[in-house]
């Protein structure tokens, strides 16, 4: 995992979830622009093995739910297995 490249409580808060649900993952999540309400997201877990991208990203959604369409405008995603 990388840190936000600046203080973000929400990309914080997002990573944690994130971080949580996929203990072996690779995650870079950042605001595009700075400007805290869209986010790009890198995710590449195990976790992933066998589902298909929209599986992958609709899982994602569901565990960001509380932020994304709320406090995140728009999250743009690249999701997949680690290599």
């Amino acid at each position: 995992m990388q840190p936000p490249k600046t203080h973000d409580p929400l990309a914080e808060a997002m990573i944690h979830i994130l971080e949580t649900n996929f203990p072996d993952a690779e995650i870079d999540l950042s605001s595009r622009d700075n400007d805290g309400v869209h986010y790009s997201l890198v995710l590449h877990t195990n976790a992933f093995e066998g589902k298909t991208l929209l599986a992958q990203q609709r899982w994602v959604c569901e565990l960001l739910k509380e932020y994304v369409g709320l406090s995140v405008h728009a999250l743009s995603m690249t999701t997949g297995t680690l290599k």
